[in-house]
């Protein structure tokens, strides 16, 4: 939210966004799509993490009904 918000300085993200890229080896996004990126960044693994956790909760529902 704070990167939506304009509360972090972009600067601060596009570091971040830019050694994460670069890390990957995926080109850096410019100024004007970094608070694009973060989110896309974000989201991801929001869906991950929670995509993770329910299988782990489909896994052990069905071998407790045993």
């Amino acid at each position: 939210m704070a990167i939506v918000f304009r509360i972090v300085p972009a600067q601060f993200v596009a570091g971040m966004i830019g050694y994460l890229h670069n890390a990957i080896g995926i080109t850096t996004p410019s100024d004007d799509q970094v608070r694009m990126a973060t989110m896309i960044w974000i989201g991801s693994v929001i869906f991950m993490v929670d995509g993770i956790c329910l299988f782990f909760v489909l896994v052990t529902s069905m071998s407790l009904k045993r």
